[in-house]
C-alpha cells in the first residue's frame, strides 16, 4: 500500500500562520482616543492632478471634510467607489466637502483613468510629499477620515463593513461614515469613531534603502515564478507586478498576503498527500524575503541581476482550440452588491464523440469571474448516469476555472469524452468591481490525436442533505463513493460555500486502512482550487473516497450572510454545499474494453 508524503517538514511558522492568521477580516472597532480622535491636523498641503498647490484650510468654510483613501488598483477600494459617490451627492447638500485622497504613489494619469472609469468626480489630491498621511497616520486604501471645520479629527476607519479582506456582503451591516457624518452635522459626539479599515496597505514611507534584499537580486525572480501567472496585463488580478514600481507600491500588501498565506492562493497542508503539479506556495525562506523587502526601504538593486522577461501568451494559452464554445451573449455585472450564480446552456452540436485532451476556460473579463465551471448534459449515455458523476441527472462535470487555474490538460494517453449531442453547461459566479461591465466566458478544447489508453473522468462525491445550526463554529458533514473497479486518480477539488473552514479527502482501502490524501485546514471559498497530483495515485476495487467539510456559521465568520440562520444544503452562494470533486480513470480490463 502507498502512502504520500511530501519532501518537507511542515515548519512551525507554517504552522502559526495556519492556525492564527485570518483569510477573512472585516472592520474593527478601535478606540478614538489610541488613534488620534480629537487632534487638530496640521493645515498640510496637497497637489491636485493638475500640480496646483492645495491646504486644507481651503475648506475652513465647510461643516466638515471627508478625505477617502484611494487608489485606481486595489480591489477593495474599487468596490467602494460606487458607495463613495453616492456618499458624496448625499452629503453635498449639507455642506460636507469630499475629497479623494491619493498616497499611494500612482501615476497622475493612473489616477485619472481611473476615476474616470469608476465616475468619481469629487476633487482628486495627491499627497507628494507623504505629509498628510504621517500626520493622519493613515494605513490602508479604504481609510477615511473626517474632519471638523477646525481640522479636528472626528472619524477615522471604514466607510461600510460590506465589503472585505475575504468576502462581500450584499448590503452593509454597519454604515460608520454615514452615521458618523449624520452625528457631526447633529452636534452629536460620534459613537464608532475609529475603525479598522481593510484594504490595500499603503507603499513603505519614503526612507532611505538599506543593504540586503534587493527586487532585482531576490523580488523579481519570487514575482515571475510565483505572482505574475494573474499579476499582468490581461490577467486575472486587479494590479500588475511586472516592474520595479509596480512592486514597490504594493510592498507592503504583498508582506501581509504573503505571511498570512493568502497569496499566492494555495491552501493545501503540506505534511499531507502530494507532491502537487500546481503547487503554487512559497516556502518560508521566501516569505521572509519579501518581508525583509518591504521593511527594508524596497532597495531596487542592480538591474544586470534581473532574470529574462517571462512571455505570456496572448490569449489561449492551450494554442488555437479546435473548437470554442461561448455563452450566447455577455451577461451584464453590476457595480455593486453580489450576483447570483448563472447558469448558461451552450449546445455542442458534435455529431460524434469528441475526445479531448486539453480544455481552457477563458473568460473575456478576467477580473470579474470568481469562477466558473462547465458540466456536460448527457442523454442515453448509461454511464453518465451513475455515481461518482453527478449521480441520476445525465450531467457530468467537465471542467473548472478560478483565477490562476484556466488550463487542464490530460496525461500522455489519455483524455476526456465530449459524447456527440451533448450540450455544455456553465455554471458562473460573478463579482462586481466597483464599475458597471459584462463578460462573454468561452471553452476552447483541443482534440485528442488518437483514441485514449484511459478514458478521464470526473467524479461528484456531495451531501447535499444536511442542516446548519445556528451559531455553529464547527458543523461537520462527510460523504463518500466506493470504486468498484481498480482505479487511477488525478486531481481532487474542494467545494464549500460562504461558511466552509476546512476540508478533508481520505483514501479507505478494502483492508479498512484510512490514508489522508488531501487537507485544506482553511479553506477559501474564493479560490476554487483543483489539487493535481504530481503523480496519479492507483488504488485498488472496492477503496473509497471520503470526504469531510466543517462549517463555520457563527458570528465569528465575517463572510457569514446571517449567523443566527438555519442554513441548508442548495445551490446559491448563500446555501451551503459539500461536493468533493475530481478526476479519475477506470484502470479494469472491462473499461478499457469499452473503449
Amino acid at each position: 500500500m502507498r502512502y504520500l508524503f511530501v519532501a518537507f517538514m511542515l515548519t512551525a511558522s507554517f504552522l502559526i500562520h495556519a492556525a492564527d492568521q485570518p483569510l477573512r477580516e472585516a472592520p474593527q472597532v478601535l478606540t478614538g482616543a489610541d488613534h488620534g480622535i480629537g487632534e487638530v491636523l496640521a493645515d498640510v498641503s496637497f497637489k491636485s492632478l493638475e500640480g496646483d498647490r492645495v491646504v486644507l484650510s481651503k475648506y475652513s468654510n465647510k461643516k466638515a471634510v471627508v478625505l477617502l483613501l484611494w487608489t485606481p488598483n486595489c480591489p477593495i477600494s474599487k468596490k467602494y467607489a460606487p458607495r463613495m459617490s453616492e456618499l458624496e451627492k448625499e452629503f453635498a447638500a449639507k455642506e460636507v466637502q469630499f475629497l479623494l485622497f491619493n498616497c499611494s504613489g500612482d501615476p497622475v494619469e493612473e489616477i485619472k483613468s481611473g476615476m474616470k472609469l469608476q465616475s468619481l468626480s469629487f476633487p482628486a489630491l495627491i499627497d507628494s510629499d507623504e505629509s498628510a498621511r504621517k500626520a493622519l497616520r493613515a494605513k490602508t486604501t479604504t481609510d477615511v477620515f473626517v474632519l471638523g471645520a477646525d481640522r479636528k479629527l472626528l472619524y477615522r476607519g471604514a466607510i461600510d463593513d460590506q465589503y472585505g479582506q475575504g468576502y462581500s456582503h450584499e448590503a452593509p451591516r454597519h454604515n460608520y461614515l454615514r452615521d458618523a457624518l449624520n452625528s457631526v452635522l447633529a452636534g452629536e459626539a460620534v459613537k464608532i469613531s475609529a475603525t479598522t479599515a481593510p484594504g490595500c496597505e499603503l507603499p513603505p514611507e519614503a526612507a532611505p534603502a538599506k543593504s540586503g534584499v534587493t527586487f532585482y537580486g531576490e523580488v523579481l525572480h519570487i514575482m515571475q515564478r510565483n505572482c505574475q501567472e494573474c499579476h499582468r496585463p490581461g490577467g486575472a488580478a486587479p494590479f500588475a507586478l511586472m516592474n520595479f514600481d509596480q512592486v514597490r507600491r504594493k510592498a507592503q500588501v504583498i508582506k501581509r498576503v504573503t505571511a498570512r498565506r493568502t497569496m499566492p492562493p494555495w491552501f493545501a497542508d503540506p505534511k499531507v498527500g502530494g507532491p502537487w503539479a500546481n503547487d503554487k506556495s512559497l516556502t518560508d525562506a521566501e516569505i521572509k524575503t519579501l518581508a525583509e523587502w518591504a521593511d527594508n526601504g524596497t532597495p531596487e538593486g542592480d538591474p544586470k541581476l534581473a532574470p529574462p522577461p517571462r512571455e505570456w501568451a496572448d490569449g489561449w494559452r492551450i494554442g488555437k482550440p479546435d473548437l470554442i464554445f461561448q455563452i450566447p451573449k455577455p451577461v451584464k455585472i453590476p457595480a455593486q452588491g453580489t450576483m447570483p450564480y448563472q447558469y448558461i446552456k451552450v449546445p455542442t452540436n458534435l455529431t460524434e464523440d469528441t475526445w479531448v485532451q486539453a480544455v481552457e476556460l477563458l473568460p473575456t473579463n478576467p477580473e470579474v469571474v470568481h469562477h466558473s465551471q462547465v458540466f456536460l448534459i448527457v442523454d442515453g449515455k448509461e454511464q453518465y448516469d451513475k455515481a461518482p458523476e453527478i449521480g441520476g441527472r445525465g450531467q457530468v462535470y467537465f471542467a473548472a476555472q478560478a483565477p490562476g487555474e484556466t488550463v487542464l490538460r490530460f496525461p500522455e494517453g489519455s483524455a476526456k469524452l465530449i459524447p456527440k449531442g451533448a450540450i455544455m453547461l456553465f455554471e458562473i459566479h460573478y463579482t462586481p468591481i466597483g464599475v458597471e461591465t459584462e463578460e462573454q466566458i468561452r471553452v476552447g478544447v483541443i482534440k485528442a490525436k488518437e483514441k485514449p489508453k484511459l478514458e478521464v473522468k470526473s467524479f461528484d462525491i456531495r451531501n447535499m442533505r444536511f442542516r446548519i445550526p445556528p451559531g455553529a463554529k464547527d458543523h461537520k458533514e462527510s460523504a463518500e463513493f466506493a470504486f468498484k473497479n481498480p482505479t487511477r486518480l488525478y486531481a481532487f477539488q474542494p467545494h464549500m460555500h460562504l461558511r466552509g473552514k476546512s476540508f478533508t479527502f481520505d483514501l479507505v482501502y478494502p483492508d479498512g486502512k484510512t490514508e489522508p490524501i488531501l487537507n485544506v485546514p482553511r479553506y477559501d471559498f474564493r479560490w476554487q482550487t483543483s489539487y493535481r497530483l504530481k503523480n496519479p495515485l492507483d488504488i485498488p476495487a472496492g477503496s473509497k473516497l471520503k470526504v469531510t467539510g466543517w462549517f463555520d456559521n457563527s458570528a465569528d465568520n465575517p463572510a457569514n450572510p446571517d449567523p443566527k440562520a438555519w442554513v441548508s444544503s442548495g445551490g446559491e452562494t448563500t446555501d451551503e454545499m459539500l461536493v468533493g470533486f475530481g478526476e479519475w480513470s477506470d484502470l479494469s480490463a472491462a473499461a478499457a474494453g469499452n473503449r
